[in-house]
């Protein structure tokens, strides 16, 4: 698996941040997050919330993730909108195999691309761990929203 880029603020709050390894040029995070644009679906926004609310907390997010943050949340929105229709296909009783299967691809499709967009933004299964016990957070787990998104 290729090395994923990792922000130097999500890497400070890691312990893994090299001060010989800093990238000069690297944009400074102001931790301001960029508003949702207009054409997200409703399912979008609402992952827009969840994501944008846990990065804040972190302050790992800049207002030059808007482009990556929208590619995320469009996916899960389209995720989930699928999982449901899938849903409700299967318990009307007339699905027939070939529109299962079409449901089933979208979704594989959009949940790949889901995972390779994760480790940039530091909300894989590895760092939600490594972050939960370094910010202290004993009480509840802002990650545990994102667990049910299928």
């Amino acid at each position: 698996m290729p090395n994923h880029y990792v922000p130097d603020k999500l890497k400070m709050i890691k312990g893994s941040l090299r001060e010989h390894r800093l990238n000069k040029d690297q944009p400074i995070i102001d931790g301001k997050a960029p508003n949702a644009p207009d054409y997200l679906d409703d399912y979008a926004k609402e992952e827009w919330a969840k994501i944008v609310d846990i990065l804040e907390r972190r302050g790992t997010i800049d207002r030059g993730d808007e482009w990556g943050l929208t590619q995320l949340c469009l996916q899960l929105g389209k995720v989930r909108r699928f999982a449901e229709k899938r849903k409700a296909l299967l318990e009307s009783g007339d699905a027939e195999d070939i529109q299962i299967d079409y449901y089933d691809s979208r979704i594989n499709t959009g949940s790949e691309y889901i995972r390779k967009w994760l480790p940039a933004y530091g909300l894989t299964q590895e760092s939600i761990h490594k972050t939960k016990s370094l910010l202290g957070d004993k009480k509840e787990n802002p990650f545990n929203k994102l667990k049910n998104v299928k």
